[in-house]
């Protein structure tokens, strides 16, 4: 009984393992995902690069090129961070092998056979709800919208700092605009 669940501790912190790299390889670090709605309602989107006093400097990956947009003249403008849901989805598994096992630990009989059952079958099932529930937590998380039209100054400035860190220059080590 309990060389049947260390394998199944072995094989699970193996499988994680494998599952994680991808997630916290270390590459080349993006800005943040913006949508903006300008005054004259047009909407453009790209990667923020930088941020520049007021202005955000924006990379549209259709087009292919760099572009300015200034704060005073953004109606809407909506953040969209890309780590959250890889984030997520790994807690979420690592979480729900956590409840697998304590669940496993709970229903353990004199069986072997029915003990192997159990373990694994719990792993499985917790880990994928884990990875469900943490990867729909993460995408709620990593959308956030800002109305732009009734802005102070001060609010203007303070979202131009909260932005500086998204940018794509900072992230990599660059000056500070």
């Amino acid at each position: 009984m309990r060389n049947v669940t260390t394998w199944i501790t072995v094989l699970a912190i193996v499988l994680s393992l494998l599952v994680m790299p991808p997630v916290l390889a270390a590459r080349q670090r993006r800005g943040a995902w913006l949508r903006i709605e300008k005054s004259d309602a047009t909407l453009v989107e790209g990667e923020l690069l930088k941020v520049s006093g007021e202005k955000l400097l924006l990379f549209s990956r259709g087009s292919g090129s760099g572009f300015e947009v200034s704060l005073r003249e953004t109606r809407t403008l909506g953040i969209l961070k890309k780590k959250k849901i890889g984030g997520g989805i790994a807690y979420g598994f690592l979480g729900g092998l956590a409840v697998g096992v304590l669940v496993a630990k709970a229903g353990v009989s004199s069986d072997p056979c029915q003990d192997l059952n159990i373990i694994a079958s719990s792993m499985l099932v917790t880990s994928v709800v884990g990875m469900v529930c943490g990867g729909a937590i993460g995408a709620a998380r990593r959308y956030e919208s800002h109305a732009m039209e009734r802005m102070t100054d001060k609010e203007v400035a303070e979202l131009a700092a909260k932005l500086t860190p998204l940018a794509r220059d900072n992230r990599q080590g660059g000056r500070d605009g």
